[in-house]
């Protein structure tokens, strides 16, 4: 009851705990055999009205998303925003418990975390509003997209992380390249400046940057969590998978799923499936072309059908025609010189690892 009492408005008195009495203590007229309160030709309508407000009003990538393997919908939190409008319910965010908010030092990993909980109003006079439901929600910077940060080499003249190793044949060494960005130069082997940098996956040193993202995170998942509840629309819409969950990493290597064996991501028949129907049905609805999806999947994974590309591969596949669409609509680039430049980028990034020609030369 202390805790409760933390977070109360001021001048807000604690509700008096419900009773728990015997069904034989219960007046005669009152039943306990469970009944609906609106009649079914009234719910079939409801029901109607949820599916044609979801097929007319909300809009594809604005209100909702799609998650390849996934079978319904996401619902965004603009969705959410709308559904709550077009019900005339308003959603108050709190904490849920107090905060914390350590943002470490040099030597200590801080930890940022809030529980945040969506409660869900209705208003039925001036002066008296009703209480729907509520939904919790958190976010802690240990979990993954926090904790970690992918820290590249930076090149002491012009500040890009545009660092690959030289070839051997090349005279070695290291190089700003300028095809990444960079400014063209070059730093010998044992270069301190350049090797005496922290790079790949580093715990991120500064959680204060991101303590209200991570707040914001909380109260979204709370937010979403609550408008399916409140709406009834989970039979249209799900949550998304990592919003919903929002696990810390446990204290384990970054390729391990804490048994010691090499994470993997679940790859059958009914995954395949799911994945290459979600592919399909962006693409349609999108209007990318057949020529165009085969084009990218022959150029990234040597297959043009989705038939041929496993779970990865199609997740792999579905973020790519997210990005053409995007710089499509968004740039009005032209696929040949986007399917150019996107696959130049990646084996750009391969060649981080195994080293490029100075440049200038081949």
């Amino acid at each position: 009851m202390e805790h409760q009492q933390e977070l109360l408005e001021p001048g807000e008195e604690a509700p008096a705990p419900l009773a728990t009495v015997s069904p034989k203590l219960l007046p005669a007229t009152l039943s306990t055999v469970p009944r609906f309160v609106v009649p079914v030709d009234e719910m079939v309508t409801i029901q109607n009205a949820k599916r044609e407000f979801y097929q007319r009003v909300m809009i594809p990538d604005q209100h909702y998303g799609k998650i390849p393997g996934v079978t319904k919908d996401v619902l965004l939190k603009p969705g959410a925003e709308l559904l709550f409008s077009a019900m005339g319910m308003h959603v108050e965010l709190a904490d849920a418990q107090s905060p914390i908010q350590d943002f470490g030092d040099t030597d200590r990993e801080g930890h940022i975390y809030y529980r945040r909980v969506a409660r869900v109003y209705r208003q039925v006079s001036a002066s008296e509003r009703v209480l729907l439901v509520q939904a919790e929600g958190s976010c802690s910077s240990r979990e993954t997209k926090y904790r970690w940060r992918d820290s590249k080499r930076l090149c002491p003249t012009c500040g890009k992380d545009a660092i690959i190793k030289g070839k051997r044949e090349y005279g070695g060494g290291w190089l700003c390249f300028g095809k990444k960005g960079g400014c063209g130069a070059k730093f010998k082997d044992g270069d301190a400046t350049i090797e005496g940098q922290e790079v790949g996956r580093t715990l991120n040193d500064s959680l204060a940057d991101i303590d209200n993202t991570i707040l914001k995170m909380a109260d979204k998942r709370a937010f979403v969590a609550a408008c399916l509840l409140a709406t009834g629309c989970s039979d249209i819409f799900t949550q998304d998978v990592e919003d919903a969950t929002g696990q810390a990493e446990p204290n384990e290597p970054p390729s391990s799923n804490g048994n010691g064996h090499a994470a993997r991501t679940v790859d059958n028949a009914q995954t395949r499936a799911a994945g290459a129907k979600s592919c399909l049905a962006y693409a349609s609805q999108k209007k990318i072309t057949d020529e165009q999806r085969h084009e990218i999947s022959q150029a990234f994974f040597a297959r043009s059908s989705t038939k041929d590309l496993d779970t990865t591969e199609l997740r792999t596949l579905y973020r790519l025609l997210t990005e053409w669409r995007a710089a499509r609509d968004e740039k009005g680039a032209i696929f040949a010189d986007w399917l150019s430049s996107t696959i130049g980028e990646a084996r750009l990034t391969a060649q981080d690892e195994f080293g490029d020609p100075p440049n200038g030369e081949s």
